[in-house]
């Protein structure tokens, strides 16, 4: 039997590091909630996985580098992936300009694509080989909208930033690099910007 150490338990699902076939992997089991109707939960768990898997292998399609699917089990909403071994981009993106405009310009293809990431934060981007690797698609979502696509971006400011104080020449590397890369990058900073100010005053 493999050994599976668990990483993290959210809200939604249950993060393990085990074995497949011999290769460390990363296994996401969704969490069942028993207070809703089995057949929705079923229903709904599955769906999630399902998407999940289809976010990431676009991803891979689009050249971003990803983890790679080895096994989905949607009776169980299982999904057995790639374990990426790095760093998590909060802990080497300080001063690192070059990483900055990668992860802006990995981010622009995804978004150029309709692709959202739902959960663009430092801790989901593992550096490795000096390559930032996206993980995590598990709020991810299809979209052409640029509110969702400045959403995205300003959910990755916010992680940045949270970091320490001092990492905004970061940011401007990144937000700029994106802008230039992403199609309508300039709505889309614009629309970041006023959606950063709605909630000010919310």
């Amino acid at each position: 039997m493999v050994k599976e150490k668990l990483l993290r338990r959210g809200a939604e699902a249950e993060i393990f590091k085990t074995k497949w076939h011999g290769t460390e992997a990363i296994k996401k089991v969704r969490i069942s909630k028993k207070y809703r109707n089995a057949k929705l939960d079923l229903k709904l768990r599955s769906t999630r996985t399902r998407s999940e898997a289809s976010l990431l292998h676009k991803a891979k399609l689009l050249g971003i580098r990803a983890p790679t699917l080895f096994h989905i089990d949607l009776e169980k909403s299982t999904i057995i992936m790639e374990y990426i071994k790095g760093k998590k981009a909060k802990d080497c993106i300080e001063k690192n300009n070059a990483l900055c405009r990668k992860i802006a310009k990995s981010i622009a293809v995804l978004h150029n694509a309709g692709l959202i990431h739902g959960d663009l934060t430092m801790d989901n981007i593992i550096v490795h080989n000096n390559e930032p690797a996206f993980v995590d698609f598990g709020l991810g979502f299809y979209s052409h909208k640029i509110e969702d696509k400045a959403t995205d971006m300003l959910n990755l400011k916010k992680s940045l930033l949270a970091l320490k104080p001092g990492l905004e020449k970061e940011w401007r590397t990144i937000i700029n690099s994106y802008r230039r890369s992403a199609n309508n990058g300039k709505q889309i900073v614009k629309r970041m910007h006023a959606i950063e100010a709605r909630a000010r005053y919310v």
